[in-house]
């Protein structure tokens, strides 16, 4: 299991939503993880992905890092999508 940690601006953000966007956040965020550590398994323990990753989910982007030797992610950022607001 990974452990979800979030900065302050993040964790208010997070708060402040409703608590189906939080459940649906940690759901594809331990997917997420639970995928990269497979693909890092399958290519001995290397993981090809950035250190910073996206998500945008429900209108908002989700900037977060991803550990996988501490089995760990931490939310940094959740802001809107900025492409929704271009349309």
């Amino acid at each position: 299991m990974y452990q979800i940690d979030a900065t302050i601006l993040a964790y208010a953000r997070m708060s402040a939503a409703p608590r189906k966007f939080r459940a649906r956040l940690q759901r594809h965020l331990l997917g997420i993880a639970d995928t990269a550590q497979e693909v890092a398994q399958l290519q001995d323990g290397f993981f090809p992905g950035p250190p910073r990753l996206h998500l945008v989910l429900d209108g908002f982007d989700i900037t977060y890092v991803l550990d996988l030797e501490a089995r760990k992610i931490t939310i940094e950022a959740i802001q809107p999508d900025a492409r929704l607001k271009a349309s």
